[in-house]
Order: structure tokens, then sequence, then C-alpha cells
């Protein structure tokens, strides 16, 4: 493993005479001047340089342990001590004179105190560590860019105590975001349909696998739900069986989607697990490795795991596990490219316990079966932290495995964490969503802009969101640090993110959409270089609203934003540099999901919206508010990028109608040959008024659930030509029956050959294509469980 952080060799690629010329031309009559300072691509508002005597200063600590170096301060000697492994450097404020390793050297500017901060010459500071200075003379900023080579470990535990510690006074904090997740190009493809006899997960970039519940190698149908694969033998469809069962063992792994590797003939099950532990070190864990997960590996009560099981389908009767990996830490994301899986965790740190704990806890617990049973840890020194704010009290764990080369699972781990994946298949981005409040913020309740005013009372936080980016490269058996990047704004899910020829592509919402001052919400597009420095950007799209929607296509993009219509803008990027706004479609209703059907045509699903009167207390009109009704699926034709325009659109059912469509793009499918798609939809009817007593639209009463297939024709729009259900007509009125009715609800639709194959908890159907009638059915063994009103909770409150 790369340990380099406390390799101190000067490194600067722009000789410090020639960087601070120009600044020191324009402040020698103007010392009070603000300076800027980023850190690899990232403002650093806490930070803040101050200009004496022509020479840039900054604060000792707080640069020095982002560079990774550890500061102490001896009050009695009123001396700093700024150490690493290799070098130990010892100075005084007001003294021109310090020694390293214990060799006398000299300033050429004297370091001095202010306000409790130790302030040294930048020119002295880039001398010992291993930083790139820049001076950007048009935004007035001094940019420290520490290489990827470089990027700094922890030096010890007691490192990691600092970082830790100055996160409790952090001006930055993580944000969460909501549940709400969720081309045809050489970059994003519809692989939904294979182009071939079967389909395929449907994937945001083609070649990029990504893990679902089902799938399928065009002869056998894999279906997880429980602790149990089953798998069917799907031809002839009138002769569907279950031929094989892997069941998990393990109670404490919970399973949520796998991938199949049909040339390999292996399911990879992932899932979260979680380990107890006792107060004497034994394991209670259920897992067939917890026996070995004693408490010197873990002193904590209890873990929390993302496992990978590896399921070896040779034998398909028979399928047996082969392999386990698991790495320490909650289930981000995962890919899969060829033969070669990646995975993204989070990892909870216990702070109380680690600022608490006289000795020292272990690293990142990671375990690799096929190399040993025993449950291996990184040592702190192998964590690595990104150059700039930390704000997370977590670690996020990447790692990577070739399945079919066999190698061992190799494990990185870095201070921070992730929230949203994008992967093409070169590189794998982690991006996530923080809050930034201002260096001077006080407790002033400044006015939100806003005509009511008990809003503008309420105390609103100043500061900015943004989202953090980082960036790896991929092996076919290793995922290693390429650098990070930040842009403004929050992005919306993976689909907000994508590479070209390159170069990053990220669309954000920053602001709110209730403020009406200059904070309201505004959309933006930007665009970053290999090295994830932005070179251009499209702002302040469609004020007032906020993305709900985004797909790129090769040169160009298409960003929904709505709030009272769904304006669909259509994006030129094909110059990096100078992206710009092409053409503008607005129309009622707005798009969750955006999807290629060929290089000129896109279809959208979301919802179907009614504007409505909003009324003072008196009943007069004071403004509309929008709210949506029934789910809408629309065409549009962008061969005109600076017209696109809707070629048809339909609704289905009323408020309350929800497709799972709308957050999870896996749901659809598209088949080319038959020119259709098919998707899952729970249809909800107003059965009288569409508008309230008190002026709300009324939410409808389910009338059906199943699987909606359409055929697409670009010049004419879509033709509804079957609807496949698996419900029982006429169940009874009881939550038990309400339960089975969810078992049987589509979820999953796919193809192979000529047949249409639908998907619920309890039952496969098979459908022929060329007339639509059925073919047969078979009931899937899942053990009856009571009702449970938590499913049902979130199912409908995803409505």
């Amino acid at each position: 493993m790369f340990k380099r952080s406390a390799t101190w060799i000067l490194m600067v690629v722009v000789a410090l005479s020639l960087v601070f010329t120009p600044l020191q031309k324009q402040v020698t009559n103007a010392s009070t001047q603000t300076v800027k300072l980023y850190m690899n691509n990232s403002f650093m508002p806490h930070i803040v340089p101050e200009l004496k005597q022509d020479t840039v200063y900054i604060p000792l600590r707080n640069v020095s342990v982002l560079l990774g170096m550890q500061v102490e301060w001896l009050a009695a000697e009123k001396t700093a001590i700024v150490s690493s492994t290799e070098k130990n450097i010892k100075l005084k404020p007001n003294q021109s004179s310090y020694t390293v390793n214990g060799q006398k050297a000299s300033f050429s500017h004297t370091p001095y105190l202010k306000d409790q901060q130790m302030m040294v010459p930048l020119r002295w500071l880039s001398t010992h560590t291993e930083v790139n200075i820049k001076w950007d003379q048009k935004s007035r900023a001094v940019h420290l860019d520490i290489s990827v080579d470089n990027l700094p470990t922890l030096s010890s535990y007691a490192h990691l105590k600092t970082l830790l510690k100055q996160m409790e006074n952090s001006p930055y904090s993580i944000q969460k975001q909501s549940a709400m997740q969720n081309e045809r190009s050489e970059d994003s493809a519809d692989t939904a349909d294979a182009g071939g006899d079967y389909s395929e997960t449907n994937t945001q970039v083609e070649g990029v696998d990504e893990a679902d519940t089902v799938k399928t190698d065009g002869t056998y149908i894999y279906q997880l739900q429980q602790q149990q694969l089953f798998i069917f033998q799907a031809n002839p469809a009138n002769e569907m069986k279950l031929v094989g069962t892997y069941t998990i063992k393990d109670q404490s792994f919970n399973p949520h989607e796998f991938y199949l590797d049909a040339e390999l003939k292996q399911a990879v099950i992932i899932g979260n697990s979680y380990k107890e532990h006792s107060t004497n070190g034994s394991d209670t864990g259920e897992a067939d490795s917890g026996a070995s997960m004693k408490k010197m590996i873990f002193p904590r009560y209890g873990t929390s795991f993302t496992e990978a099981q590896i399921v070896d389908l040779s034998d398909i009767t028979n399928p047996v596990l082969t392999r386990t990996l698991e790495l320490e830490g909650h289930y981000v994301q995962s890919r899969m490219i060829d033969h070669s899986l990646y995975l993204v965790t989070n990892q909870y740190l216990d702070v109380y316990t680690i600022m608490q704990e006289e000795g020292e806890l272990p690293g990142p617990v990671y375990r690799d079966s096929s190399k040993s049973e025993q449950p291996q840890n990184l040592n702190w020194s192998d964590v690595k932290y990104f150059p700039g704010p930390q704000s997370e009290s977590n670690l996020m764990n990447v790692a990577a495995v070739n399945l079919q080369t066999g190698t061992e699972l190799k494990v990185e781990s870095f201070v921070g964490s992730g929230q949203n994946v994008y992967a093409s298949k070169d590189h794998l981005y982690v991006a996530v969503q923080k809050w930034r409040s201002e260096p001077n913020e006080t407790s002033t309740k400044p006015s939100t802009g806003t005509d009511d005013p008990l809003i503008d009372r309420m105390w609103v936080p100043q500061g900015e969101r943004y989202t953090q980016i980082y960036k790896f490269g991929l092996a076919s058996d290793a995922i290693t640090y390429a650098g990070q990047g930040e842009v403004k704004g929050g992005i919306l899910n993976q689909f907000s993110m994508d590479e070209h020829n390159g170069f990053f592509r990220i669309a954000t919402t920053t602001g709110d959409m209730w403020r009406s001052n200059q904070n309201t919400s505004k959309n933006h597009v930007f665009v970053l270089n290999p090295n994830l420095q932005q070179v251009g950007s499209v702002e302040d799209l469609a004020p007032g609203e906020r993305i709900y929607s985004v797909r790129f296509m090769g040169e160009k993009a298409y960003v929904v934003t709505f709030k009272q219509v769904d304006p669909l803008f259509v994006l030129d990027m094909a110059n990096p540099a100078s992206p710009k706004v092409l053409g503008e479609l607005k129309i009622p209703g707005y798009s969750d999901y955006l999807h290629p059907y060929d290089e000129q045509h896109l279809i959208g699903f979301g919802k179907d919206t009614i504007e409505l009167p909003v009324r003072d207390s008196n009943g007069k009109q004071i403004d509309t508010q929008a709210y949506y009704t029934g789910m809408k699926i629309a065409l549009f034709d962008v061969s005109n990028f600076e017209q696109p325009r809707e070629v048809d659109h339909v609704i289905i059912g009323d408020r309350g109608t929800y497709s799972e469509l709308l957050h999870n793009h896996k749901a659809l499918l598209m088949n080319a040959k038959h020119d259709i798609m098919a998707f899952p939809v729970t249809v909800m009817e107003v059965k009288g008024a569409k508008v309230d007593a008190y002026g709300f639209p009324a939410y409808g009463e389910q009338v059906y659930q199943g699987a909606y297939v359409y055929h697409i024709d670009p010049e004419k729009g879509f033709t509804l030509k079957t609807r496949i259900t698996h419900q029982e007509a006429g169940s009874a009125d009881n939550q038990e029956a309400v339960y089975h009715e969810y078992m049987n609800h589509i979820e999953r639709i796919l193809y192979i050959d000529d047949v249409l194959y639908t998907l619920s908890k309890k039952q496969i159907k098979a459908t022929d294509l060329n007339d639509y009638s059925d073919i047969g059915t078979i009931d899937i063994p899942v053990p009856e469980q009571k009702y449970d009103n938590r499913i049902m909770t979130e199912e409908l409150s995803l409505r």
C-alpha cells in the first residue's frame, strides 16, 4: 500500500517567485485584500490567508493537518512542533530561526501569532511539503494541490483522533439526501434490451452492470427474495419449472440484490449483515465466519458489514456457496464490469469510544474466504484521507476483486463517505452532498425573502450546499484514488453524473424552492476535466425550480426542472469549455426518469400535475399551486434541438398512482424487436370529485396493479397493447389480504425470445409477445409470512 504522506520533498510546479510575483505587485498598496485558498479544487473558507508585507501567510495548524502533518503547541515554551515520521520541525512566533530534525534553519519572513493561531509564510510551508502551488490571477486565489500519488494517510491512531476532534467545530457537514433515487451513445445506453434473444437489466452505462433482484441468461430466470435465490427453467414457457434453489443459511445476512455472471456460471449476492458481540469477546452472530470474529478484531458490541456471497451455478440444480467477501460498513452501491466486482461501503466511526478509549481500536475489517476464514483489518496507517475540509466521522471503504482470475479482495479505506455512485468502464465516481456554513456566521436571523411574516422570522442557516466528488480508477482487480473536485449545489441521483471523452459532467441544484430572494433555487450543469477542475458550465437554469431528472447522451444533455410546469432543457455539451442551452419545452407535469428511445427521441416517466388556486382567509385567490396527479409518460422528439416537442403523452390513474420505475430505473423493460416498453404500476382512481372541499386534489383508491405494455411509434406515440396482473379478483378487505395482494404485485418484467415474463413475489407469468395471450404461470414457493405493517407503510409512503 502506498504510504508517502510523510515524504516531504519540494515539488513546486510553478516556481514560487513566478507564482507570487503578480500577487506582490497588486498588494503592495492594498495589503488587506482578500485571498481565497483552495485545496485540491475545494474552497477553504475557514482558512483565511493574510497578506502582510507582500507575503501570503496561512494558519499553520489548519493547513498542516490537512497536508498530513501533526501539530502540537507547547504553551510553556511558546513553541509549535510540526512532525511526521521523517521530520520534526520546531518553530516559535516572532523568531526568524527554526529547527528541522535538530538542524537550524532560517525564515525569509518571520511567523507570528494572530487570534491564537500561528501564521507562517506559505512559501516556507511549500519547502517542507510535497504540494503543488498555483496562483490564479483571475480569481485571486492560491491553489494547493496534492498529487494523486501523495494522498495523505493517517500517520497514527492519534492522527485519526486529531481529525475527529477537528470535525467537532468544522463549518462543514454532510447533508443527507432524500429517498428519491433515482443516450443511446458510447457512454450511456439502454441495456434493458440486450439486442439478442433476452433482456438484461436496464443500466445507466453500456458495459457496466448493476445488481438487481431478477436476472436471466436466456435459459433460466433467477429471482432473489428473502433468504433464497430461486432458479426457474424458462423454456418452453408453457413448461416453466423450478430447477434449483440457493438458501442463505446466515440469518443475519439481509440480501439486497445480485449479479449474474453467465460466462463464469456464478451469482454474486450482495447485502448487509450485522455481527453482534458479547462483552467477553465471543461472537453471537450466526455467520459461518462468526466464531472467528473475536473481540481482538471487534471490540464493539456490533458491526455492520457489506457481504457478497459467490454462488457456483455449474450444477443449476444444486447451487453452492464457494466464496464469501465481507467489507466493514453499510452497503452504498456496487458495479460489475466484465468479471470484476467493485464495492463501496460507509463505515460509521464510534467517535465517543475512539476518543475515550485509552487503547487503540482496530482498523477497518474485511474478509475473503478464498484466502482465509479469519477476518483481516487494515492498519490505521493504511487509511487515507482527502485533502480539504473534514466533516464526516465515517470511513468510505472501496474494494475490488476479479472473479475470473480469483485474485484476493483488495481494499482501500478513506476518511469520508459516499452517497451516489456513477461508473464508466474506466472510472468510478462517488458523490457526497455537504453543507458549508459561512466562515463568520452569527446568530442573526436574516430575511428569507418571502412574503410570509411567519416564515420570514424563521432562522435560516447561512452557507451553501455543495457536492464533493471522488474519482477512482478501475483496474480489473483494483480500485485506486484518482482525484477529487467539487461543484456547488446538490445532485438528484446517479443520472446527474456522466463521463464523456474523459470529461465529467454533473447537474446540481442550489438554494431552496420556497425562497424568493437571491437564495431561491437555481439549477446548473458543470463540466470538469480529467483532474476534476471545472472548465465549463451552464448556470442559473429555471430559478425557483429544482431538477427532477437528468440524462446525458453523448454531446447532448437533457434536464427536467419543475415547480408549476415541466421545462425540458436541451443542452449542447460538445464543447466542454462552453456548454449551452439549445432549446426548451414547457408542458404540464414532470419527468422523474428520462430514457433514450433512439438518437432523436426521449421518453419521460413521471407525474401529471394540476394547477389549483391558493386563497387567503377571505377566499381571495392570491396564487396558484401545482399538485401531482396520475402517472405521466411522454414521448419527446428532440431531432430539432432548438425546438423539442412532445409527440404524445399518456396519463395513468389519478393522484396516488405509483410505479417503482419513478425511483428505480431497473423496473423498466425495453424491447426493440417488438418496439414495446413495459413497467409495473399500481393504479389509483378517484371515484368522486377530483378536488375535495378544501381545494386539494383527492387521492384515489387502488383499482389495479400489474404491468402495462405499450407499443412505441416514434411518429405517433404510445399504444397500450395489454395489461398483465397477478392479483386475484375480489380480495377481502383486511390487512392479511392486503399483504397477500402485495405479494402478488408485479415487480419486474423481462423477455426471452418472443415471450414476456412478469414476476411478483409469488408468481411468474409467461405471455406471448405476438398476440399477448397467456402461455402459462408458475407459483414461487415463498414461505408464508404474517402481515408486516412496515412493508405496506413503506410502499404507501412512496406514493
